[in-house]
């Protein structure tokens, strides 16, 4: 599995608005979310993951890997899934380690 333990912050951001657009976001809210820049903290213990989202408040999410997990942003429902194989994303948000 792809170690990714630790603190990353956003460094670039590739053809997210249009994936977002893609799953129904409207263009103004795409726009919008696209500006923002999250650090991210994740924590791995044994099979699961925590995902901890530093915005004005930090928000976070734990996953247990290869189970699925409906998550609930807003009006949108996503179904995540995640295996010990990195998945290939449709948009691409680059992060570096703290």
């Amino acid at each position: 599995m792809v170690q990714i333990t630790g603190k990353f912050e956003m460094v670039k951001s590739e053809n997210f608005v249009s994936h977002l657009k893609a799953m129904g976001v409207p263009a103004a809210l795409a726009e919008e979310v696209d500006k923002i820049a999250p650090r991210l903290e994740f924590v791995h213990n044994g099979d699961k993951i925590k995902v901890i989202v530093q915005l004005d408040e930090p928000v976070s999410i734990e996953l247990v890997l290869n189970q699925e997990v409906e998550e609930v942003f807003g009006d949108f429902k996503v179904k995540t899934y995640q295996d010990e194989d990195p998945a290939t994303p449709d948009a691409v948000k680059t992060f570096k380690r703290l």
